[in-house]
C-alpha cells in the first residue's frame, strides 16, 4: 500500500513517519509532498480562497496516480477536498478523523488553532461532526503560538539533517561557545549537538532568554 500525504510544512514529515512506524507501516509506505506555498497564499489572503482551493485540489489529484490513499494534513486547506470529483482512490482530510473521534463521546470539545486561517474550516468541520452527537464545540485561536509556529516550520533548519544543524550551530558566535561550555560542564545532562531535534532547539530557546536571540538567528535564518 502507498499512502500519499500533502503537507504545508516539512516538519510534519518526521511526525507522520514516526506514527507510521508505531502502527507497523513498512518503510516507503508513506510518500510526502510539501506545498508550503499554498498555506502561505492562504495566510496572505486571510482565508482559503476559491483559487487556492482549486490549486490544492489539483495537487491532491496529482498524488492519486501513484497512491492507494491520499491524505491532506493541513486544516486551513481542508475544504479543498470538496473540490475534487471522482479520483479513483480515497482522498481524506486528517483533521476529519480527528473531529469524528473527538465528538463521539459528546460533552465539551475544545479545538485549538495555531493560525487564524484555520478557525473557519475547523469550526465547520467539528460542528458537522458533532451533529450526530450531543457534543458542544469550542474553537479557540492560540494567538502567540502562530507567531512562533510559522517561522519555525518554514525555517531551513527544519529541513536539515543532524549534521547540517551541527555545522549551522558552529557558525553562531554567541550560541556555539555557550553550548560548548554547557556540554563540558554537564555532559550527562545535555544531548550531543548532532542529535538535537528541532523540538529541542525550540524548547531551549524558550527556557534560555539570554541566548534566545542566537536561537532565533539559528531557527529563522532565511
Amino acid at each position: 500500500m502507498k499512502i500519499a500525504l500533502l503537507h504545508t510544512a516539512e516538519s510534519n514529515i518526521a511526525g507522520f513517519e514516526e506514527a507510521g512506524m508505531k502502527i507497523g507501516l513498512s518503510a516507503g509506505t508513506l510518500m510526502h509532498k510539501v506545498r508550503a506555498d499554498l498555506l502561505q497564499a492562504a495566510r496572505e489572503a486571510g482565508k482559503l480562497t476559491p483559487s487556492i482551493a482549486q490549486e490544492t485540489a489539483a495537487a491532491l489529484q496529482a498524488l492519486t496516480g501513484d497512491a492507494d490513499v491520499v491524505m491532506l494534513t493541513c486544516s486551513t486547506l481542508g475544504p479543498s477536498v470538496e473540490q475534487l470529483g471522482s479520483t479513483g482512490v480515497p482522498v481524506l482530510r486528517v483533521d476529519a478523523e480527528l473531529a469524528k473521534r473527538s465528538v463521539r463521546n459528546g460533552g465539551l470539545v475544545v479545538a485549538l488553532c495555531a493560525l487564524d486561517t484555520t478557525i473557519e474550516p475547523t469550526t465547520r468541520l467539528f460542528t458537522q461532526a458533532a451533529e450526530s452527537t450531543d457534543a458542544t464545540i469550542d474553537v479557540r485561536l492560540i494567538r502567540k503560538s502562530g507567531t512562533f509556529f510559522w517561522p519555525v516550520i518554514t525555517s531551513p533548519i527544519a529541513r536539515q539533517s543532524p549534521r547540517q544543524r551541527m555545522l549551522h550551530m558552529k557558525r553562531e558566535p554567541i550560541l556555539w561557545p555557550w553550548l560548548k561550555h554547557q556540554w563540558r560542564a554537564q555532559p550527562a545532562m545535555l544531548p550531543k549537538v548532532q542529535d538535537l531535534s528541532i523540538r529541542q532547539v525550540q524548547g531551549w530557546r524558550q527556557r534560555l532568554p539570554l541566548v534566545a536571540p542566537a536561537f532565533d538567528k539559528l531557527l529563522f535564518r532565511q
